[in-house]
């Protein structure tokens, strides 16, 4: 390339001349890096399956003082439950999840699938919490007197 330069000179048609050549280069080079739609398809069909959800899906259900995570959601979204009521929650998702208070009260480590935290709640109030991990997972327990 600089002997490109060279030979052209810095008039103008040996500029023009020189722009197009790398244009022309720059082609080539971005031609080459994208992978044959073959390749594309085959690398998508070796992509692991993300259980997700759709926007519009309810969060899973849960019952007394547990809280189901599945579908990259906390179930329910509001728990309530009464002073000292310990919560556990579970992980049903192939992927890990934390369960993290806003306020610093309460933080599990990274839960696989099947695993289980608890918390006791010796005081009322309202005590956000969400997966550090992914952080639009959001829910609240209410803890009453």
């Amino acid at each position: 390339m600089v002997r490109n330069i060279r030979r052209f000179g810095r008039t103008g048609a040996g500029l023009a001349v020189l722009g197009l050549a790398l244009a022309g280069c720059g082609a080539v080079a971005q031609a080459q890096s994208q992978p044959p739609a073959a390749t594309q398809q085959q690398s998508a069909m070796n992509m692991p399956a993300m259980d997700t959800a759709p926007a519009d899906a309810a969060a899973p259900a849960a019952s007394g003082s547990t809280v189901t995570i599945a579908k990259y959601m906390f179930g329910p979204d509001t728990l309530t439950v009464p002073v000292g009521t310990t919560v556990t929650w579970t992980n049903q998702d192939g992927d890990p999840h934390t369960v993290v208070a806003k306020d610093g009260s309460f933080r599990s480590a990274a839960l696989t699938k099947g695993a289980t935290f608890q918390h006791k709640f010796d005081k009322a109030g309202s005590y956000q919490y969400l997966c550090s991990i992914h952080p639009f997972m959001l829910a609240t327990v209410v803890v009453t007197p």
